[in-house]
């Protein structure tokens, strides 16, 4: 039957999607929000009433009893199932509740959100990464409310430029790298596991985007699914000696069309780039430790500021999720 979803007070919980901070994560919040579903839930009645079978055909969701039906949510969401909408449509909700009440910051640090979508962007294209248009809703949400926490934050701290530049400056020797590769890989357990994807591989142009849809259906590591397969870089050490030198000495850079192993595993690899040893520059350094010094007032931020909007807002999910769909 269709069941209706109660989510009073801050109990409308997200988890953090692709390291982005979701409002109010915290263990505390969602052990709340987990007794307040299932206190719902547990009152439900075998039999529906008609209103709700009803209502539930016109809208998906209601915030303070303003009813909003799919027409609201990307095109996409009437056609993914089950968990993944359930989520996105959580998500969605704490992001367009947080952001509602930020239009005049939105307009204030448009300059700063843009430019960190921008990089975002680049950054998934550059590792072959494509994102559906549920994940990029969700994803640029996030840019907008970060930046703008982070921006709140900064203006209040006059030696933040100053403490980022001294804490360069201390640790500047952190900064320097021995020459290094930029790979993405795939992982698999067997030499004919490997040889069969490579053949499935080869059968079109590789290129980064190809790649790393292999590797988030084929690779056997977890984390580097959920990574499209980007590694990062691989340092020139005594682990990965003999490794790095056959991946140092191929002539071009891009995908290796071989099977190749270490540590016992069987790899497939994808070159982005080799860097000869250097030094990280203060202005390729900065912006990163900015991010990072100012990362838990952040999450404190936004937590604090979507707790003060849910202490005046309830909200209604109307969907089955698993997976009889309401719309």
């Amino acid at each position: 039957g269709i069941k209706q979803i109660k989510i009073l007070g801050y109990g409308l919980i997200a988890s953090v999607v692709m390291g982005c901070d979701t409002p109010q994560s915290t263990k505390e919040s969602n052990s709340s929000g987990s007794q307040e579903i299932k206190k719902s839930l547990s009152l439900e009645k075998e039999e529906i009433s008609k209103e709700l079978k009803d209502s539930v055909v016109n809208y998906i969701y209601t915030i303070n009893g303003k009813k909003y039906g799919v027409e609201t949510l990307p095109n996409l969401y009437i056609e993914t199932s089950g968990k993944k909408r359930k989520l996105f449509l959580e998500k969605y909700l704490n992001y367009t509740l947080s952001l509602e009440s930020l239009q005049e910051e939105q307009i204030k640090y448009k300059k700063q959100i843009d430019r960190y979508i921008k990089q975002e962007i680049e950054k998934n294209r550059y590792r072959g990464v494509v994102l559906d248009e549920l994940e990029k809703e969700i994803l640029f949400k996030s840019i907008t409310l970060r930046t703008i926490a982070r921006e709140e934050i900064a203006k209040d701290r006059e030696d933040l430029d100053k403490k980022v530049k001294e804490f360069y400056t201390k640790n500047e020797k952190k900064y320097s790298y021995k020459r290094n590769i930029e790979v993405s890989y795939i992982y698999f357990k067997d030499e004919e596991k490997a040889k069969e994807v490579l053949f499935k591989l080869k059968k079109e142009k590789v290129d980064i985007a190809r790649f790393a849809s292999f590797a988030r259906e084929y690779s056997i590591s977890k984390k580097m699914r959920f990574n499209s397969g980007y590694f990062g870089y691989l340092l020139e050490d005594e682990k990965h000696k003999e490794f790095f030198s056959e991946l140092w000495k191929s002539k071009e850079n891009g995908f290796i069309p071989t099977v190749m192993k270490s540590n016992n595993v069987f790899i497939l690899v994808y070159i982005h780039q080799k860097r000869e040893a250097g030094v990280e520059s203060f202005e390729e350094a900065k912006d990163t430790i900015r991010t990072n010094m100012l990362t838990k007032s952040v999450r404190g931020w936004i937590n604090r500021h979507y707790r003060k909007i849910m202490k005046n807002t309830k909200v209604d999910i109307f969907d089955t999720f698993e997976d009889n769909k309401s719309f």
